[in-house]
């Protein structure tokens, strides 16, 4: 029917005003305890917003949309526990869709694969701090400084500040303090392992399954997202979790249904004799997908074998 909802789905408790419920609670009162919830439509949720957007990245519920027709914080109790992170996924799409009144199809696209981190995002605060050190004397540190100030905050794989830059501050989250010592580190790893401290992103960045190993795009936290587990020696990363497989739909004024689809490896998780073990690592890549084929009709010119179960 053209609608579209979002939702915060989940059992929020009525609780007593007064206690600290991230600590331990006394155990005489029955105050304390609690045997109802929220019902369905008391929870924070978004039905039809005139902007016609609604997103869920991993953050608070309090921006699954923009504008004044998302829910406000101060409507729901502390007490009820939703948490408050603010992901950067989340604020770019707010950032790319609340700057398009338009969206066409091939923006949709575009920004799914956005490469970039948010202005208002930690990460460039860490970037900033690197830029800003003071009393840099070490020359090898005072070259790490100067790759990381010209970061532009993108993950292209061509981007040769990324790999150094995003790995001091992995290593730094939550802790600003060890910005130098940890910049300083993977400097000289970097150069002692590559030679240089201004690799391309995707030298460093690889999507590795079985002996297939190419370089990507992405990062952490980034709306194409490549989530990093550090290997040899923190000298590159290999994508541990974040795009898997996922879809993009569209429905005409017809009603007629296409969509695209991509899996980060291919669709024979385990069977290493398949075609499909890794024949879709091209495609996250490239940052393209591959069209789903709903119709009988569609799918005459790609079938490899037809049978009957069974006979």
């Amino acid at each position: 029917d053209g609608n579209i909802w979002a939702l915060y789905n989940g059992l929020l408790p009525h609780r007593t005003e007064g206690y600290n419920y991230k600590q331990y609670l006394p155990g005489d009162t029955s105050e304390t305890l609690w045997d109802t919830y929220l019902t369905l439509d008391e929870l924070p949720q978004v039905l039809n917003p005139k902007n016609g957007f609604v997103q869920n990245n991993n953050s608070d519920p309090f921006f699954m949309t923009f504008g004044d027709e998302r829910p406000k914080r101060e409507d729901w109790s502390e007490t009820h526990g939703i948490e408050t992170r603010m992901t950067n996924r989340t604020l770019r799409a707010l950032e790319l869709f609340e700057a398009d009144e338009s969206v066409t199809w091939e923006e949709f696209e575009a920004y799914k694969y956005d490469l970039m981190y948010s202005e208002d995002y930690f990460v460039a605060e860490y970037r900033d701090m690197i830029a800003s050190m003071e009393d840099v004397d070490d020359p090898l540190l005072k070259e790490a400084v100067e790759v990381v100030s010209k970061w532009d905050l993108s993950t292209h794989e061509d981007n040769t500040s990324a790999a150094l830059s995003i790995i001091t501050i992995n290593k730094s989250q939550g802790k600003p303090e060890e910005l130098r010592d940890n910049l300083l580190k993977y400097a000289k790893k970097f150069k002692e392992v590559h030679g240089r401290l201004d690799i391309p992103w995707n030298q460093f960045n690889r999507l590795i399954k079985g002996d297939s190993d190419v370089g990507v795009g992405g990062g952490p936290d980034i709306l194409h997202c490549v989530t990093p587990r550090f290997i040899e020696d923190d000298t590159r990363s290999k994508a541990r979790h974040g795009d898997g497989y996922f879809c993009i739909v569209r429905w005409d004024k017809d009603g007629n249904l296409t969509s695209k689809s991509s899996h980060q490896y291919g669709t024979a998780v385990e069977d290493e004799s398949s075609p499909h073990w890794d024949d879709q690592m091209e495609l996250m890549r490239t940052r393209t997908m591959k069209p789903v084929l709903f119709t009988e009709e569609a799918l005459r010119g790609n079938i490899t074998r037809e049978y009957r179960p069974g006979k």
